[in-house]
């Protein structure tokens, strides 16, 4: 199977679709976090804000990097460059294969926040879900 692709780590011969879905899911964690270690992105830094909310402790922030959550399927680099890209100059944008989340990396803290308030729960294209 081609790393990442949640359909083709589903198999049917499997006899639980629920421990098949929780394999797959577990399968495009890890290779995500492989794909943004590759790309000199901490990935413990998001397990440590899920620590951080579920205890109550403050988080701490970048003020220069949006996590976009929500994507719709097979999202383009291209077009979340153009959505966040007229709020400022992006230093970085990275979309990994599995396509679920992005980092947008701004090179200044009033454009990332401009870019924050404009984009937050907008949608990237016709029919596709808010962005978070």
């Amino acid at each position: 199977p081609s790393p990442g692709v949640k359909a083709d780590l589903i198999g049917a011969g499997a006899e639980d679709a629920a421990v098949r879905l929780a394999l797959a899911e577990t399968s495009l964690i890890q290779d995500t976090k492989a794909w943004f270690r590759a790309h000199s992105l901490n990935p413990s830094a998001l397990d440590a804000l899920d620590a951080a909310r579920a205890s109550g402790a403050p988080i701490p922030r970048s003020k220069t990097v949006i996590l976009v959550k929500n994507l719709p399927p097979r999202p383009s680099e291209a077009a979340l460059h153009g959505l966040f890209g007229k709020h400022g100059t992006i230093s970085r944008l990275l979309l990994p294969p599995s396509r679920t989340l992005a980092v947008v990396e701004f090179a200044a803290v009033p454009e990332a926040r401009r870019a924050f308030l404009s984009c937050a729960y907008k949608k990237l294209g016709e029919g596709s879900p808010p962005l978070y």
